[in-house]
């Protein structure tokens, strides 16, 4: 059997087309997409970095702030970065793998975002209390626990069966 025979797989691609229809437009809406990614990228990283720099905002609103706006940063880069690819490259095909994974790394920041403002919300309502425990109702361990350990099993489930189907549909 010749290797040319035995090897015969391909790869599955998808053609992204939103944009192809007004080429005239690719380079404005580029320029306004960067200009978006820009000011987010920099206004989150910002944030962080003021927030870590000064001793007055170690408080846990503060704490949670800085971690919601790295949440914010890690999804806007998982998705922009790739169409502005596309709005300048003339090939709009994506692979099956790049699309499963930026689909995946997509909810498992929607998901740790989810949690984060449920964690916030808890701490205002725990801080507005009358109780003079705030520090033993949210330990900073809890906190972390809840925001980087637990959106990975949530968001795990619906992405492991999204593609196992698609691996399923591959072989159909």
């Amino acid at each position: 059997m010749l290797l040319a025979e035995a090897n015969q797989t391909s790869e599955v691609t998808f053609i992204l087309l939103g944009f192809s229809e007004f080429p005239d437009l690719q380079v404005s809406l580029f320029l306004v997409f960067l200009t978006i990614y820009t000011v987010t990228a920099v206004g989150n990283l910002s944030m962080i970095l003021s927030i870590r720099i000064n001793p007055k905002l170690h408080t846990p609103m503060y704490f949670f702030l800085s971690h919601l706006s790295f949440i914010d940063f890690c999804y806007s880069t998982t998705m922009t970065p790739k169409l502005l690819e596309k709005l300048v490259m003339e090939d709009r095909t994506i692979s099956f793998t790049g699309c499963i994974t930026q689909f995946f790394l997509a909810c498992i920041f929607v998901v740790a975002e989810t949690f984060m403002l449920a964690v916030m919300c808890y701490d205002r309502f725990v801080s507005l209390s009358p109780s003079p425990l705030h520090s033993h109702h949210v330990p900073e361990a809890v906190c972390i626990i809840s925001d980087w350990n637990l959106h990975m099993g949530y968001s795990l489930l619906p992405d492991t069966h999204l593609f196992c189907l698609g691996i399923i549909l591959l072989w159909v």
